[in-house]
């Protein structure tokens, strides 16, 4: 028979694992639930844990960059190195044992430090040093030993970098903050972390500067393994889980160096086996003791029970051993959950946030009454939405302070980390007062220095290294100032001895008073940048430090080269004014109007023909030695002079000599008075003048010779101008009557040589008479405003006939129509028919164009021909007297070269600007300029009766009048030949007679203009249009080219025709007067 359990123990063990399987399966729940909330929390206190690392490096690089900036503000860097160490030793004590500060200028010499052994280091080779040179930020170095003298060696350290900029705003150099890394290692380790939790701090270059705990892995100074290296890059914070430096596994979070302020990759990592070890203990142990639950049900319920008390206590003591590190940190911690609960709050917090009671447990806007509807609420929602890292600067109201926030999201909601900045940001507006203060200052220092006329140098003692110069300095000595670092560098500069020779580099002027030397108002030559030699007036002083020592040396200079000049040259010009004084028979005086004495230089003397010392000693016996004539003139201008207090004054008088002859002398005086206005001397320069009074005189009856002749001349020009052109005048006309008379073809031709000839003639004597007339300047120009366009018609009207007998053409065209000018109309239309004249002299075929164009407010004439053309290299001397173009042989049917002679006059005399351009066989164009009349109201004139003008001739009546009677007969000759009936008279008052016995009224009246018994024409065609009540059209033919002529014409309407004037001329002229009622045409 077997052994059998007996039923009673059965149901006791089923009663016991019924009563103990429910203990079980709620052990096994709070267990696992445990366990899953720990691992939660695990990542949010690894997160904490790597903000608090964080946080404490931020702090240690701020410190860093507050100190980098106090440095720049105060101008320590532009500092002698003396007075740099003397601060620096002044500095040390109130700077952290493990921290040292260096600078260093731009070639990477350590020149101050606050440690004088690291003074003559040289770090210029490092990576970190050419990159600091290159930017404005803080950048982290190499770790490693220190670079100083062997005194100094031994410690290893991490240095940050910072530039300085000089006083030219480049930069200059950097300053270097030294970090222990056994202090930095120290400072990890002693901080309470977890014993689960490992801080590890790594360089960008992946060297392992601190890890806490220390004695786990033994990794310091070792490298990060390849597959951590990812850690490094990016710019976010991350997390992983993989092998430790030591093997162990472990979960961790890390900001690469990017993302932190050190530019140092923080790592946090907890190993979960450790951190759960407490639970995963306790869940075995109620397993085993499951074993036992049969026997022991309450006992093991109990035993269960006290395990979970033990794992929560650890859970306590672990959650405690984290609060203990938070408020261990100086920053203050608060914790907000997403329901808006302050779940927790370090001391510091309630210290920072004044607060007067718990608020743990509250809702935040119900603790903080200033949180709602505020900036921070915002941003803490943002967090707790995005799940983003927030860091910003809030101003509590509460207390009024400042405080920056670091907001990070947690498990539950966010955490907020925040510190009191209100005296940093007070420091720091001080500071940035304090730089604004100081950089105005060097501002108005550099623009003082720099709008100085003369060189400033500032030297460093005792190197003689060269700091600063102002743009005059370069200026004055004529190229770039060079570098200097020591005294013998002077040598490259050009200072130079009096023979010539350089100057040595220890007799510069900063030297001699580096050596002691007084150098005060010295003068300097100097060779300058272009070679030449120039002299400075150099001052050179040294300034003292606070010790007494010479710490600068300034050096002020100036060009005074030109005052040397001007010094030699008032030496020369005495001895010049002496011999020309002497030359000019000129002499000088100073009178004492107090004492009344009067000195006189020898030249005065003999200016009065008297040996000096001899009398005139006084004012009243100079008086008594002028002319009687001259006395009370002289004294008058003598007396106003002072009396008016004028400072100088001029007479001409007469002396009498003691031979009894007569001078004439110049006399110039200037007078100086006292504060009060009283006159207290004299002084003046006499000058014979005899011999200029004497040509005055010659002068004046020369003039008035000239005078009498050039009115002689300008009556014998006038008189030939009209004598001349009288019997030139008749030989046209009757030339022209001829042309019904002759019929075969030799006798046509001939009478077309003589017509020709004729007009050669007319056109030479029009020129030698019109330069006649400008050279004895008897031409003024009559200005007034007239149209244009009708003067170009009537020009190229005139010359068409003209050119059509060698077959050119003669047109006009341009925009000129309704234009007015303000020009003399007889002196313009001259240069317009000179032109045209010329171009149909030089012109075998093709034509000639007279065309108008309008630019700004001038017009401008342009006749073009296409001609002979004009070499260039005779441009500008087609404009001379007599200078031809192709005409060798002085062919006079070309005349004789004064055309464009007198356009040049005229224009000149019009102020009228005259431009030619030409191409050599294809013609040429002039152009004239007009000033355009810009008020002128131009309307075309109406006919006054409204009817198409007949044909020339054929029962027109022409009144013709002229005292010249071979002119009268040709001129009735020709019209007659045109159709016309003539009536001929010699006088005005012949004129009128005629025409009431004739009961006809003349559809015309042609008149010479000068007449006798002292009458003209224009006189004779009023008279008659007085008679007659009507405006009866009428020209003048005339050889008068004066302003008198052309005034009268105008003023009466007439139309002019200066003789000799052709018959194709006179028949245009006609037919154009009598269809038009412009009465005001000039031919």
């Amino acid at each position: 028979m077997g052994w059998k359990i007996p039923r009673s123990h059965v149901k006791i063990a089923l009663g016991a694992a019924v009563m103990a399987a429910p203990l079980l399966g709620y052990e096994v729940l709070s267990l696992t639930t445990l366990r899953q909330e720990r691992e939660q929390e695990l990542e949010a206190e690894a997160g904490r844990l790597l903000v608090l690392v964080d946080t404490e490096q931020r702090k240690t690089v701020e410190d860093i960059r507050h100190i980098f900036a106090t440095l720049q503000a105060t101008g320590v860097p532009h500092l002698p190195p003396a007075d740099c160490l003397g601060i620096m030793e002044k500095l040390r004590p109130s700077y952290p044992s493990h921290l040292e500060i260096q600078l260093a200028d731009k070639t990477g010499r350590v020149w101050c430090a606050t440690q004088p052994g690291s003074v003559g280091t040289d770090i210029g080779d490092l990576p970190s040093f050419r990159e600091a040179l290159l930017n404005d930020r803080v950048v982290v170095g190499e770790p490693g030993p220190i670079r100083a003298t062997p005194t100094a060696q031994g410690r290893t350290i991490l240095p940050y970098r910072q530039r300085y900029k000089g006083a030219n705003g480049q930069p200059d150099g950097t300053m270097t903050a030294l970090i222990d890394l056994d202090w930095l290692k120290d400072y990890v380790v002693k901080l309470p972390w977890p014993p689960y939790a490992v801080v590890t701090i790594v360089h960008p270059d992946g060297q392992i500067l601190a890890r806490a705990p220390m004695d786990k892995g033994l990794v310091l100074g070792t490298r990060l393994p390849d597959r951590l290296r990812y850690t490094l890059a990016g710019s976010a914070s991350g997390s992983g889980q993989s092998p430790g430096l030591d093997g162990v596994e472990r979960r961790f979070v890390f900001l690469p160096p990017k993302a932190t302020d050190a530019g140092l990759m923080l790592a946090v990592a907890i190993a979960p086996g450790e951190a759960l070890q407490p639970i995963d203990r306790s869940a075995a142990s109620s397993l085993a003791a499951f074993v036992l639950l049969l026997a022991l049900v309450f006992a093991v319920g109990a035993y269960g029970t006290s395990r979970l008390a033990t794992a929560r206590r650890q859970e306590a003591a672990a959650a405690a051993r984290m609060s203990s590190v938070l408020e261990s940190t100086s920053d203050a911690v608060m914790e907000i959950e997403s329901d808006w609960t302050v779940s927790y709050l370090n001391p510091q917090a309630w210290d920072l946030l004044s607060l007067e009671r718990d608020v743990t447990g509250d809702h935040a806007q119900a603790a903080f009454d200033c949180l709602a509807g505020s900036d921070l609420e915002a941003c803490l929602k943002t967090v707790m939405d995005r799940r983003v890292e927030v860091e910003f600067e809030f101003l509590y109201q509460r207390t009024g302070r400042w405080f920056a926030l670091r907001v990070f999201p947690s498990r539950k909601g966010v955490a907020i980390y925040f510190r009191d900045v209100t005296e940093q940001r007070a420091a720091d507006g001080e500071r940035r007062a304090l730089a604004g203060e100081l950089e105005r200052e060097r501002f108005l220092l550099r623009a003082i220095s720099d709008s100085l006329p003369i060189g400033l140098l500032i030297v460093e003692a005792p190197s003689g290294r060269l700091l600063m110069h102002n743009p005059a300095a370069e200026q004055l000595i004529g190229h770039r100032i060079m570098a200097t670092s020591s005294v013998a560098d002077y040598s490259a500069y050009g200072g130079v001895r009096a023979d010539g020779t350089p100057l040595p580099a220890d007799e510069y002027p900063p030297a001699r008073v580096l050596r002691g030397e007084l150098v005060s108002q010295e003068e300097m030559h100097y060779r300058r940048g272009d070679g030449s030699i120039t002299t400075f007036l150099v001052e050179a002083v040294p300034v003292h430090g606070a010790d007494g020592r010479v710490d600068l040396v300034v050096v002020a200079f100036h060009d005074i080269s030109r005052r040397k000049a001007m010094e030699e040259a008032l030496r020369e010009s005495e001895r010049t004014l002496s011999a020309a004084l002497a030359s000019a028979r000129a002499g000088t005086w100073t009178w004492d109007i107090r004492s009344g004495e009067i000195n006189w230089s020898p030249g005065n003397y003999l200016i009065h023909g008297i040996q000096p010392g001899d009398g005139h000693a006084r004012f009243s016996e100079w008086v008594a030695a002028l002319h009687p004539e001259d006395r009370s003139e002289a004294k008058r201008r003598v007396r106003r002079t002072l009396a008016s207090r004028q400072t100088a004054y001029d007479v001409e008088y007469r002396v009498l000599l003691p031979d009894g002859g007569i001078r004439w002398v110049a006399g110039i005086g200037k007078a100086e008075y006292d504060e009060t206005g009283r006159p207290l001397r004299m002084s003046g320069l006499t000058v014979d003048i005899t011999d200029r009074k004497t040509m005055e005189v010659a002068l004046r009856t020369a003039k008035e010779e000239s005078d009498r002749a050039n009115r002689a001349k300008a009556r014998f020009l006038a008189a030939a101008s009209h004598d001349l052109r009288q019997p030139l005048q008749s030989m046209a006309l009757f030339g022209g009557a001829l042309h019904t008379h002759v019929k075969d073809g030799r006798g046509t031709e001939m009478l077309l040589m003589l017509e020709r000839g004729t007009e050669t003639m007319k056109a030479l004597l029009d020129s030698l008479l019109d330069v006649s007339r400008l050279d004895v300047d008897v031409v003024k120009p009559q200005v007034s405003s007239f149209d244009l366009d009708a003067l170009i018609q009537e020009i190229t009207d005139s010359y068409r006939p003209l050119a059509a007998t060698k077959g050119l053409t003669v047109s006009s065209g341009g925009s000129c129509c309704g234009v007015t000018v303000r020009s003399d109309r007889t002196m313009l239309g001259r240069i317009i028919r000179n032109l045209v004249e010329n171009a149909v002299r030089y012109t075998e075929q093709g034509g000639i164009t007279v065309s108008c164009r309008i630019e700004r407010e001038s017009a401008w004439i342009d006749v073009a021909d296409t001609g002979i053309g004009i070499p260039h290299d005779q441009i500008t001397m087609i404009f001379d007297e007599f200078h031809q173009i192709g005409n060798p042989e002085r062919d006079r049917s070309r005349g004789l070269g004064l055309g464009l002679s007198i356009v040049q006059r005229l224009s000149r005399i019009l102020a009228h600007e005259v431009r030619v351009h030409s191409r050599l066989g294809e013609g040429s164009v002039f152009s004239v300029e007009a000033p355009i009349d810009l008020n002128a109201d131009v309307r075309e004139a109406v006919t006054a009766h409204n009817e198409t003008a007949r044909p020339i001739g054929r029962g027109r009546l022409a009144l013709l009048i002229d005292d010249d009677t071979i002119v009268l007969m040709s001129l009735r000759t020709l019209l007659e030949e045109w159709g016309y009936d003539t009536l001929i008279s010699g006088s005005p008052e012949q004129a009128m007679a005629i025409v009431a016995e004739a009961g006809r009224r003349p559809d015309v009246v042609v008149a010479d203009y000068r007449l006798r018994a002292g009458r003209n024409g224009c006189e004779a065609i009023r008279d008659v249009r007085n008679q007659l009540g009507l405006e009866i059209p009428g020209v003048i033919l005339t050889g008068e080219t004066g302003a008198e002529c052309a005034r009268d014409v105008g003023q009466y309407g007439l139309g002019i025709i200066h003789k000799p004037v052709m018959p194709g001329q006179l028949w245009a002229a006609l037919e154009r007067l009598l269809g038009s009622t412009r009465q005001d045409t000039r031919l």
